[in-house]
């Protein structure tokens, strides 16, 4: 990391903590856990999480798929993110209360299946079918709390 990225971002961090409602006791308690423990560990975990659906996110933004319903984005998306077959199916259901097995044939190729989910299933269903693809449907609820957040 450049140095000054590297005060810049401990400014920051430092700026935040100072600004936050812990008490000095907390504080102290907080310096010794980062030289201490694997507090830096989970926090640089958190942050690579982080960035990480951030990325994913201003990608399916930037591909705009829900709103001109092109299923082909989507599919190099899944295919970026190495979904399997199975995988996808399951989000398929899950996203369309399991109507998407009423059109969608096991034995088709993955194109053929996402032309079909994108052509019969409603843009609420590719909405939220895009969110499992994407990840924002994460299943740390601390997570999900800190990017619905940042989002708004």
């Amino acid at each position: 990391m450049r140095t000054r990225t590297r005060q810049r971002a401990l400014r920051i961090l430092l700026s935040a903590l100072l600004d936050s409602d812990l008490s000095s006791t907390d504080l102290r308690e907080i310096a010794e856990n980062i030289k201490y423990s694997d507090f830096t560990s989970e926090f640089s975990y958190l942050l690579e999480m982080m960035t990480d659906h951030f990325r994913r996110y201003d990608e399916i933004k930037k591909l705009n798929v829900a709103s001109n319903g092109n299923s082909d984005d989507a599919f190099e998306l899944a295919q970026r993110r190495k979904i399997t077959k199975t995988s996808i199916l399951k989000m398929m259901e899950q996203a369309s209360d399991g109507q998407s097995k009423n059109f969608i044939d096991k034995g088709m190729t993955m194109r053929q299946i996402f032309e079909m989910y994108f052509s019969n299933s409603s843009e609420a269903d590719v909405e939220r079918f895009l969110s499992l693809i994407d990840g924002s449907g994460s299943s740390d609820p601390y997570l999900s709390g800190i990017i619905n957040r940042q989002r708004s």
